[in-house]
């Protein structure tokens, strides 16, 4: 995907939140997170009012989501695999800033929401990695269970 393709993208993401943003939105904190097909139920975004005060949070509708798996597929990099977290800050009425997560700690992840070894597997199936690339969690991961199996 070139640069272009992924502003359109990007544009097509924030476009959407605006029309669907819950009332009295002014600033949007929205992740998304995904190992493999694992995408730990969605995106989820801090609302907060113009007041910078948090007003809710929020799920954001599944299109939203097939938008940020569109957009990470086609930034994958052969040898470096895709991003595994986005993190989209939307201003009021329709600036937008995005940084993007190749590597992450584990305790990024909730405990009720841990990635599977198959997650792992799944990911690097779709995305190869070289292994100075591969989060050292993910690599654990892998090789408990190679062990067990």
């Amino acid at each position: 995907m070139f640069i272009e393709e992924q502003g359109a993208l990007l544009s097509a993401i924030t476009d959407r939140l605006e029309v669907v943003a819950p009332p009295g939105w002014n600033r949007l904190d929205l992740k998304y997170m995904t190992i493999g097909d694992n995408d730990f139920g969605g995106s989820s975004a801090v609302v907060f009012n113009k007041r910078e005060q948090v007003i809710g949070i929020w799920k954001p509708p599944s299109d939203v989501d097939d938008m940020f798996a569109q957009l990470r597929a086609g930034m994958a990099r052969p040898e470096r695999g895709a991003w595994i977290k986005a993190e989209y800050f939307l201003y009021y009425p329709d600036y937008y800033s995005i940084e993007y997560f190749r590597d992450i700690p584990s305790s990024n992840f909730h405990s009720e929401h841990l990635p599977s070894p198959s997650d792992c597997a799944r990911e690097l199936e779709l995305f190869p990695r070289a292994a100075e690339h591969i989060p050292s969690w993910m690599q654990e991961l892998l090789e408990k269970a190679r062990d067990v199996g």
